[in-house]
């Protein structure tokens, strides 16, 4: 009996050992959560929070006697002070592109860290249909917009129009990502108001507000009706995967772009603002950097990658110098799928099933954030989560020190989502 008694409890030992091991226990952290829009019959489309966690931006579309348009809202969470910032019913465009109606673009619009400047892109509708043609950005206070389209340098002094080109700017703005105290914003860009025959570039446009300067960082030059690159990094990327951030204090910036002359030889660069090198920081030679982030101090990047080299998929860490690249990993997850990143305090998050996940970078610790138990939870249709963003983009859904986080659910008995603010005391997860 006693053996039998002896088996028994080393079974349940077994068991329980098993279980710890499949279902690994993760800290709980306290959290709370708040809803910060009302839209009622209109829908939430898409969100920001400033670095310092004290504004959201979002995109509201609006149906109004069988119209629909969208507007750019600023919301100042301690006040709860809210105001449109930009409208489509409100805007359009003359010359050089003739009477063209001003749209809101495909990309979530940003807010500098200090939440005083606002950017978001703007396409041309009909006649033209240019889609996220213009940077606009505008001041949170007054709501003034000024509006940005980028001439192409190397087409000065040609006779375009000859060639077949409608404008000497380039088509489009692929990406954007703006400083803290919104001085510097750098923008991804992309093609040519022209002829296909000439074939479509990309590139790199700094602008600087402060100094009231532009630059082209990354680009190549028409020659000979050709485009011509004459070093590498080039061509950085704009499809299968966009990797690119501006670091909070405006110093570095991270993109990814093509390596050698091997069209898929493709890692990611760190250069610093304005002119400095671009350093090579992966040796991955492929283009599947999906999303990524640099740190506020430009020091450290994390990057989510979604092809089949190196350790494969999954998200990674690694110095701006390249220096100690490692795969990160999780005690609950079998893989950590970034979502974004806390840039002063090096926090991950990231979702486990239907749970949101909060990871401390120096400690590895990882922490349960979101779950129904949280007070404030909606028990929608569908459950929280974070705000869904269009492919290949890096959003800003978390403070700089990662205590406020962006939540996206149906409130109860409704099927349009809203928009939630996570607080976190992340205090006392890096204790």
């Amino acid at each position: 009996m006693n053996k039998i008694c002896q088996y028994i409890r080393m079974g349940i030992f077994i068991l329980l050992v098993s279980v710890s091991l499949v279902f690994p226990r993760v800290t709980t952290l306290p959290t709370k959560i708040e809803r910060v829009t009302f839209s009622g019959n209109h829908k939430v489309l898409s969100s920001s929070i400033s670095g310092n966690g004290q504004a959201i931006i979002y995109i509201l579309e609006m149906k109004s006697d069988g119209n629909t348009h969208k507007s750019v809202r600023f919301l100042q969470l301690d006040t709860g002070q809210e105001g449109e910032i930009f409208s489509e019913a409100d805007h359009s465009l003359q010359k050089p592109f003739g009477q063209g109606r001003l749209m809101l673009g495909s990309k979530p619009p940003l807010l500098s860290g200090d939440g005083r400047t606002a950017v978001f892109l703007l396409s041309l509708g009909e006649p033209e249909n240019i889609i996220d043609h213009f940077l606009a950005v505008a001041n949170t206070a007054d709501k003034r917009i000024q509006l940005f389209s980028f001439p192409h340098e190397s087409l000065k002094g040609l006779d375009a129009g000859s060639m077949g080109f409608q404008s000497s700017n380039w088509e489009r703005i692929s990406h954007f990502s703006i400083n803290d105290d919104g001085t510097r914003i750098a923008c991804a860009v992309k093609g040519h108001l022209g002829p296909r025959r000439f074939g479509s570039c990309s590139g790199i446009i700094l602008l600087d507000l402060k100094n009231k300067t532009r630059s082209m960082a990354l680009g190549p030059v028409f020659a000979d009706e050709t485009w011509n690159w004459p070093t590498y990094p080039r061509n950085p990327l704009l499809g299968g995967g966009w990797a690119f951030a501006l670091s909070g204090n405006g110093n570095k910036l991270l993109f990814g772009a093509q390596s050698s002359e091997d069209k898929a030889d493709y890692d990611l660069y760190v250069m610093t603002w304005p002119d400095g090198p671009a350093t090579r920081i992966t040796r991955f030679s492929d283009r599947w950097f999906s999303m990524a982030d640099i740190g506020f101090d430009g020091e450290q990047v994390v990057f989510f990658y979604s092809g089949n080299k190196e350790q494969g998929i999954g998200t990674y860490r690694v110095k701006v110098d390249g220096s100690g690249l490692q795969k990160i990993s999780s005690p609950s997850t079998p893989r950590v799928e970034l979502y974004g990143f806390a840039g002063k305090s090096s926090c991950l998050f990231y979702k486990n099933v239907y749970q949101g996940m909060m990871m401390v970078l120096s400690s590895g610790k990882e922490y349960l954030i979101l779950e129904p138990r949280v007070p404030g939870y909606a028990s929608g249709v569908i459950p929280m989560g974070f705000p869904q963003v269009p492919a290949f983009w890096t959003p800003r859904g978390i403070s700089y020190n990662g205590d406020k986080v962006l939540l996206s659910g149906p409130p109860t008995g409704r099927q349009s989502p809203e928009i939630y603010v996570l607080s976190i005391d992340v205090v006392k997860a890096k204790q």
